[in-house]
């Protein structure tokens, strides 16, 4: 059986098992706003991220949600300290578990998402997704400061390099001398 879900706005709170053995696709939009860690960050706060999760039951058992989400997010630029937009284009492929030893087992192509309980927050994980593609110090790919900017034009004066152990040289010369 394919039930095919097709949604304006993705629900909060699923069961991904229930899900899973319908072979449901999740299809819709988060407001930006709703995510509240991202919201701190993002300028948009009103913009969308447009979510696609599949979820299936795989040859070896495991609850699995296949998509992707997409979005652009005004981060701020930590060099201008201007907005900038941040493309979000992320696959997600993710097994449903209920606790830290059963992800230990997931093999490598499977990223865990532990859920203890029958529901389970979708926000959270698209939003944690989101994060993990977050650069932590974001810029422009343009030079958006110009060189210049901190500087009086003048080139820099050289500052003569000293040894800092010169002092510790003189002793040990000296030491060797008395003997």
């Amino acid at each position: 059986m394919n039930e095919r879900t097709i949604r304006n706005s993705i629900p909060r709170f699923i069961d991904a098992r229930k899900l899973a053995q319908k072979d449901a696709v999740i299809e819709g939009n988060v407001i930006i706003n709703s995510l509240d860690r991202l919201s701190e960050l993002a300028h948009n706060q009103s913009d969308v991220i447009t979510v696609t999760f599949a979820f299936d039951i795989d040859d070896h058992g495991y609850i699995v949600i296949q998509g992707e989400i997409k979005s652009e997010i005004a981060l701020t630029c930590q060099r201008c300290l201007e907005p900038m937009i941040f493309p979000i284009d992320t696959s997600v492929n993710i097994a449903v578990v209920r606790d830290q030893e059963a992800a230990k087992q997931l093999p490598k192509s499977l990223d865990p998402w532990i859920v203890e309980s029958e529901s389970a927050d979708l926000y959270e994980l698209i939003e944690e997704e989101i994060l993990l593609e977050v650069p932590i110090a974001p810029f422009h790919e343009h030079q958006c400061i110009p060189e210049n900017l901190f500087s009086s034009g003048e080139k820099p004066k050289e500052i003569p390099k000293t040894n800092p152990f010169s002092v510790l040289e003189q002793l040990k010369g000296s030491s060797s001398k008395s003997d």
